[in-house]
């Protein structure tokens, strides 16, 4: 029986943007041969054992609790509170994690090798992954590969997966929910002992060695958590998160390519309305006739007649801006009559009434000034003949 470690590394996906790059690391032919770490020409050794489209998972498994969801919401006169997308609100949850992911490696390139020919581990992965949901009935599998394509890489299963919790009283009959679909398989926290998952991994590792020894390998323990984690496993979720960051400078050049096509578009509507101004401008301008072709000057204008057109432009320059010069005095003049009226609201302008008995105010109060200003001339008329008085009879 051959002596080998056993790694074993769990992940979780937060969003749908890393859950998508890491079914497309997983499974594309064509994105991973143009990784660095490798082989094309081995792409065909990877053995796909399991694959579901992860909207079509999604539908299968919670489309018709959603659809009873809606329905209950609208009876209920809360049509807002509709799911229109439970995947999207999953990713939107910062609470819950769109897809988990495991990654198990038997042995390391001293004893199993590097794309080795020994055909044990590779069964042993296989069974792993057949014996799944009958272990897992609430861990929905999405994904299951074995990758042999890697230049110094040993073999390693990826699995792909999402929990399913059914039965449940509030929210969604049945949902997304780690805690509650660990708990339905009998695996729950409790006071003074490991946590749930932590139990559900033990048992998983439990049944890999069990099915390794059938498969005549028996698992070596090493004390210390790097060394059980292999290179080549911890180099694999690194594989994964270059891939959740070319997924993630991908949405981010495709919203800045957006907005400077929102500024395109911007300065397009903006040249556009600029020539629609130009046209106006060139519609207005006087037409120039042709020349007459006649004589010595064949085909040219003459200096008289190019003379006559710019005064005639500049006559029409002028006569323009002297209209916009008795415009604008009859706008000032305007505004002068208005001031004088005092305060009033914009809607009193159309109230003739209100303008007639404002006139007759401001014609009273003309009035009045006037007599003021005619009875202080007349007593400072007076005074002055009075004082002119007293100095003829002094002399």
């Amino acid at each position: 029986m051959s002596k080998v470690t056993m790694s074993h590394h769990c992940g979780s996906h937060s969003n749908i943007g890393g859950a998508m790059a890491t079914l497309r690391h997983s499974f594309n032919k064509d994105f991973r041969s143009k990784e660095e770490h490798i082989d094309k020409n081995l792409s065909d050794k990877n053995i796909v054992l399991h694959y579901e489209n992860l909207k079509d998972a999604y539908q299968k498994e919670f489309g018709e609790a959603v659809k009873n969801y809606n329905t209950k919401q609208v009876e209920n006169g809360h049509p807002e509170r509709q799911i229109e997308n439970y995947m999207q609100k999953i990713s939107d949850d910062k609470q819950k994690n769109v897809l988990y992911e495991h990654i198990i490696q038997f042995g390391d390139r001293n004893t199993i090798g590097v794309n080795g020919d020994s055909s044990n581990h590779i069964e042993a992965m296989k069974d792993f992954v057949r014996g799944w949901d009958e272990r897992n009935p609430n861990m929905h599998l999405v994904g299951a590969v074995i990758h042999r394509d890697e230049k110094d890489g040993t073999d390693h299963l990826h699995l792909m997966y999402f929990p399913v919790a059914r039965d449940m009283t509030r929210g969604l009959e049945v949902q997304n929910g780690y805690k509650q679909a660990l708990k339905q398989m009998g695996f729950e926290t409790k006071a003074k002992e490991r946590t749930a998952q932590i139990q559900w991994e033990k048992s998983e590792k439990q049944e890999l060695e069990r099915i390794g020894r059938q498969h005549n390998l028996e698992i070596e323990h090493k004390h210390g958590n790097r060394e059980h984690f292999q290179k080549d496993v911890y180099k694999a979720y690194a594989e994964k998160e270059i891939a959740e960051k070319e997924t993630r400078d991908v949405k981010e050049d495709l919203e800045n390519n957006r907005n400077a096509l929102n500024n395109l578009e911007k300065d397009l509507q903006k040249s556009r309305e600029e020539i629609e101004q130009i046209k106006g401008m060139v519609q207005e301008m006087p037409q120039v006739p042709s020349p007459d072709g006649k004589g010595l000057h064949r085909g040219y204008f003459t200096q008289d007649y190019v003379r006559r057109i710019c005064n005639s432009y500049r006559n029409d320059w002028l006569t323009e801006r002297q209209k916009t010069g008795q415009e604008k005095e009859r706008a000032d003049k305007a505004e002068q009559q208005l001031k004088s009226f005092g305060d009033i609201k914009p809607y009193q302008l159309h109230d003739p009434d209100f303008l007639r008995q404002r006139a007759k105010q401001i014609e009273k109060n003309e009035r009045e000034q006037k007599e003021s200003h005619d009875r202080e001339w007349q007593h400072e008329h007076s005074r002055n003949n009075h004082t002119r008085n007293i100095e003829i009879s002094g002399r």
